[in-house]
């Protein structure tokens, strides 16, 4: 979609809110809680970002960035380059990261702008008025964002810490009911925390969001050169030792569906027809792995010498 840029807002010293909104005033694609959208920002700069309000059909669309000085520009591009009025292409919303319909509790947690999703989540269990807990982490109360509505609300517990928004994770978790649901977004330390202090419990209660792959992007195509073959266009590939499937493919010409590059937003996600995948991603679950159904070619590479693509 072509979406007009209505309004930019600040909220924090490093966080933006920016609106989206139709040019022709039609109501945009819904969202579930979690949902997020692809924004293109130049023809090789594309990147994902949670939304913050959702509904079965949106007038508009709200994001929350951050800027990230030490980032790959995305931010740095939304924060100094775009000015309200410009028309951006944005991809319809997609979610990887469901609110589970069942649960008899839930607890949120975030860290800085890991809020968005967790906040977009917070609002939808009010509406059920379901039972939930949120933890919001962050330095300070200058950086963090939404603080005025979580204060009003008895079950936010904001925690604050100069030295790193951590707060003490397994608390927060053995103090849950035991058939609770958790879900986390923020950076890898409380990822970490928040890997570690679930251990104990089923897979299925837990559930999460990060900004960064497990694995950095040289380590995951560290492997030997292997061939991609298209089915729908009969082209044969040879992938290069420390090339990735995505840049492979762009370089050849191919308009395909891509936004973070690092295997976390899942807009890459590919048919896989032949082939055993290498998977690095942090969207398939390891069921949807050992299926072997699909990858992410942006990060992905193969065990086996030929893969063969739905393309």
């Amino acid at each position: 979609m072509l979406l007009r840029l209505q309004q930019i807002t600040y909220l924090s010293e490093e966080i933006k809110a920016f609106r989206f909104t139709s040019p022709d005033g039609q109501l945009l694609p819904g969202a579930s809680a979690g949902s997020h959208i692809t924004v293109t920002l130049s023809h090789q700069l594309k990147r994902s970002y949670s939304l913050l309000n959702t509904g079965e059909q949106l007038s508009h669309y709200d994001i929350a960035v951050k800027k990230e000085s030490a980032g790959r520009g995305g931010s740095k591009f939304m924060h100094e380059s775009l000015m309200v009025g410009k028309l951006i292409d944005v991809a319809a919303p997609v979610n990887f990261f469901e609110l589970s319909e069942r649960a008899e509790h839930y607890v949120l947690i975030a860290d800085g702008i890991g809020v968005t999703p967790i906040y977009a989540m917070w609002q939808a269990l009010k509406q059920r008025n379901a039972s939930y807990t949120l933890h919001y982490a962050s330095r300070s109360a200058q950086d963090g964002i939404m603080l005025t509505e979580f204060a009003l609300d008895p079950n936010c517990k904001l925690h604050f810490d100069a030295e790193s928004g951590i707060f003490n994770m397994s608390q927060a978790i053995a103090e849950a009911p035991e058939k609770a649901h958790f879900f986390c977004c923020g950076p890898g330390p409380m990822l970490d925390a928040y890997h570690k202090a679930c251990a104990h419990l089923p897979p299925e209660q837990i559930h999460f969001e990060q900004f960064a792959p497990a694995a950095s992007l040289n380590q995951t195509l560290n492997v030997d050169s292997y061939e991609v073959y298209l089915a729908k266009s009969e082209q044969r590939f040879v992938v290069p030792r420390g090339q990735s499937i995505l840049d492979c493919l762009l370089a050849a010409g191919h308009d395909l569906n891509y936004s973070c590059q690092q295997g976390i937003c899942g807009q890459c996600e590919t048919e896989v027809l032949v082939g055993e995948p290498c998977h690095k991603d942090q969207i398939l679950t390891e069921a949807e792995k050992q299926a072997n159904r699909s990858m992410m070619i942006c990060c992905s590479s193969s065990r086996s010498p030929k893969l063969v693509f739905n393309l």
